[in-house]
């Protein structure tokens, strides 16, 4: 992968919509210019819920993700943003 180069997702659920850029890094989660663990108020579970894509094919510490996510509460964001990395992976 290029210094530049990204790989794009867009996932919806209920009222959320998440776009998601995975880039090569060292697994270092951001949404919406906050630390995964900041946003989703250190909740374990939707922490976990987010990187189950990554962990599904080995490779949790390979990318860097950005993520802007908007509308609805915490839970549909986080299903929201799950499906953008998985569709990111995807690309």
């Amino acid at each position: 992968m290029a210094k530049n180069e990204y790989f794009y997702g867009l996932g919806r659920r209920k009222a959320s919509t998440a776009r998601a850029r995975l880039m090569g890094g060292k697994g270092s989660i951001t949404i919406n210019e906050k630390p995964a663990s900041d946003y989703f108020c250190e909740n374990e579970a939707w922490l976990n819920e987010l990187v189950e894509p990554l962990e599904l094919i080995g490779k949790k510490d390979a990318y860097d993700i950005t993520i802007r996510v908007d509308g609805g509460g915490l839970a549909g964001q986080v299903d929201a943003s799950k499906l953008a990395i998985s569709k990111a992976l995807s690309a």
